[in-house]
């Protein structure tokens, strides 16, 4: 069962609220260690005091809003503020307003709505409020015209406040928005996931178009199934192919106290002594025979051992 809430503690939290985006917006998350700090957290303090749990609110506020004020000094300021009277600690939003020195930019900006600017009297905020009002009705058909629901229209959507649902389900108001927003966000995520782990079938003629696309821009591969007997006859007879004749080995004394080892190296083609290390074998710039590969080899004969004879 939600409690109801009066006018009185309507206009506390109000208050309590506009303080505490007072502070925010002119300090910080923090209060500075001087007078205007201090006199600025009696204001802030004043609210709460009158509100339920006071005795716990208080030094918790005091210790995010002032967590430089040590314990003594904290306790004697919740003292002196409980032995004010109940009308002291409720000033008018006139009188807060010229405590705090609002401006009406300030207070359109902070949205300081339970302050009332020292700046302004009291005709010229009451002139402001006309003004906004008029402005809000001007607005009003343009919005119906462009689609816009009425208030009656957007009343009849949003009954939840009116039909309280939470009370035939036994639970607190808070408690069934809580669960409104976690079945929300459970919604979400269900369907992010079917949106990713979705899958839908191809139509035949889709899936001949791909297969289509596919083929025409794949490359070509020169296999061999692809060629002719005749194309590997004319490669095979201008293609050069180099064959290698073993090397010549002579017999060099060996290296060291042991003659009966011997070593055979191999013969460099030019003034026939061995080669050692890179000097093995025929050098780069020496010419090399380079028959051709039909030489000893009939047409029938290399198609048949390339298999396509």
């Amino acid at each position: 069962m939600t409690r109801e809430v009066n006018k009185d503690e309507t206009i506390r939290r109000l208050r309590l609220r506009d303080m505490r985006n007072y502070l925010r917006c002119r300090y910080g998350h923090t209060l500075p260690d001087d007078d205007a700090g201090r006199e600025d957290l009696h204001e802030l303090l004043y609210p709460i005091s009158v509100g339920p749990n006071a005795a716990i609110k208080m030094p918790k506020a005091i210790e995010v809003w002032a967590p430089w004020m040590n314990t003594k000094e904290a306790a004697e300021l919740i003292d002196d503020i409980n032995r004010m009277s109940i009308w002291l600690r409720k000033p008018s939003a006139r009188e807060l307003g010229k405590r705090l020195r609002v401006t009406n930019q300030m207070r359109q900006q902070w949205r300081l709505w339970t302050v009332a600017p020292y700046d302004m009297t009291d005709e010229e905020l009451a002139e402001q409020r006309r003004a906004k009002d008029r402005e809000r009705k001007r607005r009003h058909p343009e919005r119906q015209r462009e689609g816009g629901a009425t208030r009656t229209q957007w009343l009849a959507a949003h009954s939840i406040s009116r039909d309280k649902p939470w009370l035939l389900l036994g639970i607190s108001r808070a408690s069934y928005y809580r669960k409104l927003a976690k079945d929300k966000v459970r919604q979400v995520a269900s369907a992010m996931k079917l949106k990713q782990h979705r899958t839908q079938p191809v139509s035949p003629s889709k899936r001949h178009v791909s297969r289509a696309v596919q083929a025409t821009s794949r490359p070509k591969l020169n296999c061999r199934s692809n060629r002719t007997a005749e194309s590997v006859a004319a490669d095979a007879t201008n293609r050069p192919h180099v064959l290698r004749t073993p090397p010549v080995h002579s017999t060099v004394p060996a290296i060291g106290h042991n003659p009966r080892v011997q070593r055979t190296q191999p013969v460099s083609p030019i003034n026939g002594t061995a080669g050692i290390g890179h000097n093995a074998g025929p050098p780069l710039n020496s010419p090399v025979d380079l028959p051709e590969l039909v030489d000893d080899l009939s047409i029938p004969t290399f198609l048949r051992r390339q298999g396509l004879g």
